[in-house]
């Protein structure tokens, strides 16, 4: 998941327990069981748009190229004219 082994586990819980204590134990993993869920659930609908917008705009055509710019008399660049 995170990289997190079975000894870090047990030291996070045990930290945990403390700092929270037993009784409130259950309800904090519930909440953060709870939070968790929901950002997975955010991510994932995220993450769907996102798909969808992207296959959407591969549907859309290339927008054309500009013109070129049109010149009907020659500028001071052309230089004289051909004898």
């Amino acid at each position: 998941m995170f990289g997190v082994g079975w000894a870090e586990l047990l030291v996070i819980l045990a930290v945990a327990l403390v700092v929270v204590g037993p009784e409130k134990l259950p309800e904090v993993a519930r909440g953060l069981g709870r939070l968790y869920g929901q950002l997975y659930r955010t991510l994932t609908e995220a993450r769907e748009s996102l798909r969808a917008e992207a296959d959407l705009s591969r549907l859309d055509p290339p927008p054309d190229p500009p013109a070129p710019e049109r010149r009907d008399k020659p500028g001071p660049e052309a230089g004289p004219p051909d004898p």
